[in-house]
């Protein structure tokens, strides 16, 4: 999509097209950005960033579980950056119209619309707002690095360089749980990424402006020295998303919190000590389970909880719960156990009919506990109704890897897919030996984010008038292809146009 020019005599001409089509009370009824007083005053939250790519300009930031990132033409980025806490919209019109010329009504509309596009009110804001100046810490940009010129502007899912990583530190656990879609691979413990190349490739992150590292595995906290590597991250300005299932000691949650972890996520299956030790396939971790809550309450370190339900855990949900709520947690999320892509138990995965009794008591749960009670459950698409599958389709998230983040192993491969970390159809470079920046920029990594449609011949991509926004821009998840029909050039199995698959894939 090519970036709007910031062209007066053009933008007068559309701002009466709108006028006349009545769009522009559509979006005043739609956005409440649309409707915010003139002098509302805004600045972008502390851990914000604006980075300017090759065509345009990326806005983007992180906390907890809680990735984000738009893309922005330079006129809206400018816009964004003027925001710096001491200015309100009626200063930032002031400006942009001492720059651009136009009338107020024109240059109210293009601020109103900037703020929209960044969801600016939305609840867990990216920006802090007041009717005063903002003297709370905030971040600020400087706007006259944001040009670009207009016929080079595209938005485009392709970054030049990534915002976010996930690094597996090892690919050892203390547990072998039933549904994990983890690839259990033995490593010579002299392959992995020595303590120095990690620290190197982290202040490579740190230089192109990631914001956030997804720590997966194996099991992190199975990694020696891993506190002093988190902490690494941490000084780098860096949101750290730590999800464990090992054993924390009290000395263990006093180096994470030392190291600026804000908070930590556990696994916890079920409310029997002997369904748990079976779910987890590790005898007595039910117990160390909750010791080591306990140890990270008395130290300071919040904890959330994350539940994977199987058909023979699913019907305990309410006594997993009611034992849940009595624990030193922040939040518990719910879901049912998905098909991995190189191992499958028969018996595991919930029925459709299973399903719907978990959505329905789930309701019930977070009826009588409230937000706490988080929760993720999926139909498998082949039980959608056509209509459903179509908006399911429509509404299919965009594949993050490659266009957003970059993922590491534990011996250094990338990997387009965490839950296909060492297949080599899905290996594009090798950090040990190249930059990340070499590799994303490589010709591996852009052969596998946009594959010829020849590559599909014998299906239904093959040929499809949607192929290039399904696979070029939008990044189709060839992961699920995987589970549905044994290769990645196959298509999306929530595609209308799929063809029937079995076993089920969610």
């Amino acid at each position: 999509m090519k970036g709007e020019a910031w062209s007066v005599e053009d933008d007068e001409k559309l701002l009466a097209r709108w006028k006349a089509e009545g769009l522009i009370k559509d979006w005043m009824a739609q956005w409440p950005e649309y409707s915010i007083s003139e002098d509302s005053y805004f600045a972008a939250c502390p851990n914000t960033r604006m980075r300017k790519d090759s065509r345009q300009i990326v806005f983007y930031g992180s906390t907890f579980l809680d990735f984000w990132g738009y893309r922005l033409t330079p006129p809206q980025a400018i816009i964004v950056a003027l925001f710096d806490g001491a200015r309100s919209l009626r200063d930032v019109r002031r400006m942009v119209q001492d720059y651009a010329g136009g009338s107020d009504e024109l240059n109210d509309l293009k601020i109103r619309r900037a703020l929209a596009q960044v969801e600016a009110t939305k609840e867990q804001s990216r920006f802090i707002a007041e009717a005063n100046p903002i003297t709370a810490d905030h971040a600020v940009f400087d706007p006259r690095g944001l040009f670009i010129p207009h016929d080079e502007v595209e938005l485009t899912a392709d970054l030049d360089k990534p915002i976010a990583m996930m690094w597996m530190p090892t690919s050892v656990c203390q547990t072998d749980c039933v549904y994990c879609y983890a690839t259990r691979k033995t490593m010579d413990p002299s392959r992995l990424l020595t303590d120095q190349r990690v620290r190197e490739l982290l202040d490579e992150a740190a230089d192109i402006g990631i914001c956030t590292m997804n720590v997966d595995g194996g099991d992190a906290l199975c990694r020696k020295n891993i506190a002093e590597l988190l902490a690494y991250a941490v000084a780098k300005k860096m949101s750290i998303d730590l999800s464990t299932k090992a054993y924390i000691s009290r000395a263990m949650a006093r180096d994470l919190v030392a190291a600026g972890i804000g908070i930590i996520q556990m696994g916890f299956d079920a409310p029997y000590p002997d369904l748990f030790d079976k779910m987890v396939g590790a005898k007595g971790h039910f117990h160390r389970t909750l010791e080591s809550i306990k140890n990270c309450a008395d130290e300071g370190l919040p904890v959330r909880t994350n539940s994977i339900l199987t058909a023979e855990t699913y019907l305990h949900v309410r006594q997993l719960v009611q034992l849940l709520s009595t624990l030193p947690l922040v939040n518990w999320k719910i879901a049912p156990a998905f098909r991995t892509a190189h191992r499958h138990r028969e018996g595991l995965l919930l029925s459709e009919q299973q399903k719907q009794w978990l959505r329905e008591e789930v309701r019930q749960l977070q009826v009588e506990y409230g937000d706490k009670v988080q929760f993720e459950c999926q139909s498998d698409y082949q039980a959608l109704s056509s209509d459903e599958r179509q908006s399911a389709f429509g509404n299919f998230p965009r594949c993050g890897v490659g266009r957003d983040c970059i993922i590491i192993t534990p011996d250094g491969k990338v990997s387009m897919c965490e839950q296909a970390p060492y297949a080599k159809e899905f290996i594009v470079g090798d950090v040990s030996q190249q930059s990340m920046v070499e590799v994303w920029q490589g010709e591996a990594m852009r052969r596998f984010k946009f594959p010829s449609a020849d590559d599909f011949k014998g299906t239904a991509c093959h040929g499809c008038e949607d192929f290039e926004d399904c696979y070029h821009k939008k990044g189709g998840c060839m992961i699920l292809s995987v589970k549905a029909y044994g290769t990645r050039f196959a298509p999306n199995p929530c595609c209308p146009k799929a063809p029937p698959y079995s076993p089920p894939v969610q």
